[in-house]
């Protein structure tokens, strides 16, 4: 073979040697791209497993910790430190996570939730990788950085291994939420290559914006799912026939002690028997879109096996990554118990006004009745059969009056002013009212002192006394009427007057004691009551100044006490006070619609004075116009022109007289009347009266 062969094949083998390593390195970049494709898509998967794992959680906190174990999954980092921005701007740290041996003690340290103040605007927007032993310094990080270093730092100083590597994620929306920062420890090669390069920040950029969307997403679910466990309205979750979300207020309502006692419950075993099966079609079909969202009535049943009636409505939805159904519940108990007390509280009203009227007709014949048996028996001298009857009569006259005025006590609404109020009278009438409540059950104790006269008024606090009677009555049962009572006391004590109404009922359990003045709350059976009496009454007494106070063991009966501001003046004595005669030779105009009142008032007095009459506001007018008169004696409620338009005319026209007026009513059931007669000053005469309350209502005038 000659040289020129020789140089030749030495050529070929050169270049076929050039071959077999560009081959090589060929099928080494394959390899490694090959390796990197894998390693991508390992990372891909585990992005993805962790997305699919987030979805739903509501713990933000548990987002991150999830999420550095992600990254020093993928990267081998030793230790990471999750921070969440606080309303402030300042971090937070609130998850750790390390390989092992590098943990130290950063779990108990992180219970030191001690913010870190950073620069947030000079935080890059954008993940970095900071080689920390080239003297580039993470400064923007470096607060960051050193908050890391305290949770992780050994109790041992000398054995602190340096950092030489730093992965910075910001976690930013539309604002800041976080930041995660991961750490490797010393120079290992092998993990120095498992390090993220250049090539992986558009993967890191994909791992911070999954973080963001995942904390964002649980920070979101975490205040919806706050929203619903404070909601007034009951919300209840169920998948698979069972409860899987239950708030406070569903819970309550069920009869379950917290919402974790409810969660797990069959979902079959709250729905009455008879809709079970519709219930269980209509969840099925909302799940598959073929129902439209509608409220709903249902009869549910409570832990305890009482049965009520609901409204619902229900709406498919996802939770803990899984098909649900939501359904809010609203009791309707209470809404029916309302409309039950409201509709009664019409019929009252409706009952009210009638009584009201009722009392007005039958007053106005009242009064010119007692005026002539009052006429009849001075005629007749003080003894004798005719006078004995003549008094039986007056008496019987009296008591229709009484109870006429008992009817009108608890008919009218009083907006007026309070009043000097002779409290034991009050007592009085409302035992002889509630006297039927009491018959078979107890004995009725009255223990009244003196001087217990109260600024309130009479009508209202009836009412307060009347319930608390008939509250101590329904206590007790029937039957042993010896051996239970009924005491009402009623006695001044310094600037207050103090009644109390105690039974020998029952009692109250001490649970229900701070319940008991609350709207709607009552210990008696259903359907007796309203639960708004003594709601009611605090709010009365309170209104007068006053309070009401109870006191009560099981067995033991029950005692309230309510306490009002006393009045200096004495009501009693008032109303007892002998009639003065009054003054005669004075002019006296009578105005009333009632002809005959009108000429029984007249006769009572033209032995003494001059009367004159007037059927109709007109007619009085026309006198009042021409003449003078000492005393008018005026009907507040007259057809066409009334006693408030007459007193409104003769203060414009001729004011001299306006206080001579003395105003009679058989019931001021307008608001207009209970307004004019609250504002003006003149005497008011309550229809019927007898010969002795009209002479000291005229002498009362006839003395200014």
């Amino acid at each position: 073979m000659d040289r020129s062969e020789l140089d030749a094949l030495r050529a070929r083998n050169i270049a076929l040697t050039e071959q077999v390593k560009r081959l090589i390195r060929t099928e080494q970049r394959l390899y490694r791209a090959q390796r990197g494709a894998a390693v991508q898509l390992q990372r891909i998967e585990a992005l993805s497993e962790f997305a699919h794992e987030m979805v739903g959680v509501t713990d933000d906190e548990a987002v991150l910790h999830r999420g550095i174990d992600l990254l020093r999954s993928l990267f081998s980092y030793q230790q990471g430190v999750a921070f969440l921005a606080a309303a402030d701007g300042a971090m937070v740290p609130v998850a750790v996570s390390a390989a092992p041996g590098c943990a130290e003690r950063s779990e108990e340290r992180l219970a030191d939730r001690r913010p870190v103040v950073v620069d947030r605007d000079a935080l890059p927007l954008g993940p970095a990788v900071l080689d920390l032993e080239q003297g580039s310094g993470p400064c923007p990080w470096r607060p960051l950085h050193e908050r890391t270093e305290e949770l992780f730092s050994p109790d041992d100083p000398a054995t602190a291994e340096r950092a030489s590597s730093l992965l910075a994620l910001p976690l930013r929306r539309e604002r800041l939420l976080g930041a995660v920062l991961l750490r490797r420890l010393g120079r290992d090669q092998s993990l120095v290559e498992a390090l993220p390069g250049p090539s992986d920040t558009a993967f890191l950029r994909l791992v911070t914006r999954h973080l963001e969307s995942a904390v964002e997403s649980a920070q979101m679910a975490g205040r919806i799912r706050t929203i619903l466990e404070q909601l007034p309205g009951g919300v209840v979750v169920q998948q698979g026939g069972r409860v899987v979300f239950a708030n406070r207020t569903v819970a309550s309502m069920f009869g379950f002690g917290s919402p974790d006692e409810m969660v797990g419950a069959e979902v079959a075993d709250l729905i009455h028997p008879d809709q079970r099966t519709e219930v269980a079609e209509y969840g099925a079909a909302l799940l598959e879109g073929g129902q439209p969202i509608r409220t709903l009535e249902r009869a549910l049943v409570k832990r305890d096996g009482t049965r009520f009636a609901a409204e619902t409505v229900a709406m498919p939805i996802v939770f803990d990554r899984a098909p649900a159904v939501m359904v809010i519940v609203e009791d309707l108990t209470e809404r029916r118990s309302l409309r039950t007390q409201l509709a009664q509280a019409e019929r009252l009203a409706t009952g009210g006004a009638l009584a009201a009227g009722v009392a007005h007709e039958i007053n106005n014949p009242l009064a010119y009745v007692m005026l002539n048996l009052d006429a009849l028996a001075r005629e007749a001298g003080a003894s004798g059969p005719a006078a004995l009857r003549l008094q039986e009569a007056r008496d019987g006259a009296r008591r229709i009056r009484d109870i006429v005025r008992d009817l009108r006590t608890f008919a009218r609404d009083e907006e007026e002013k309070a009043e000097a109020v002779d409290v034991p009278r009050v007592l009085d009438k409302v035992l002889a009212m509630a006297a039927q409540e009491m018959r078979y059950r107890a004995r009725v104790v009255r223990d009244f002192g003196d001087g217990a006269v109260a600024r309130a008024r009479e009508g209202r606090l009836a009412q307060v006394f009347l319930n608390l009677v008939v509250n101590a009555a329904q206590a007790i049962e029937e039957g042993d009427v010896a051996g239970n009572e009924v005491r009402v006391s009623c006695r001044r004590e310094g600037d207050e007057v103090v009644v109390q109404i105690a039974d020998t009922g029952h009692g109250i359990p001490a649970s229900d004691l701070p319940h008991v003045f609350q709207p709607f709350f009552s210990t008696k059976p259903r359907g007796v009551g309203s639960g708004l009496g003594l709601s009611i009454s605090r709010n009365i007494v309170e209104g007068f100044g006053g309070r009401i106070a109870v006191d009560s063991a099981v067995g033991g009966g029950t005692r309230f006490t309510v306490r009002l501001p006393a009045d200096d003046a004495t009501a009693r004595e008032r109303a007892a006070a002998p009639a003065a005669r009054a003054r005669g030779g004075r002019r006296i105009l009578v105005v009333d619609d009632e002809p005959r009142l009108c000429s029984v008032i007249a006769d009572s007095l033209t032995d003494r004075h001059e009367v004159v009459t007037a059927v109709s506001g007109a007619a009085a007018r026309q006198r009042l116009a021409a003449e003078r008169f000492d005393v008018i004696l005026c009907d507040v409620m007259m057809p066409g022109e009334s006693g408030m338009d007459l007193h409104e005319w003769t203060v414009r026209t001729r004011p001299e007289l306006a206080p001579r007026f003395v105003f009679m009513t058989g019931g001021t059931f307008t608001p207009r009347a209970r307004d004019f007669l609250a504002s003006v000053p003149n005497h008011c005469l309550d229809k019927p009266f007898d010969q002795d309350a009209l002479e000291r209502a005229i002498e009362a005038v006839l003395e200014r």
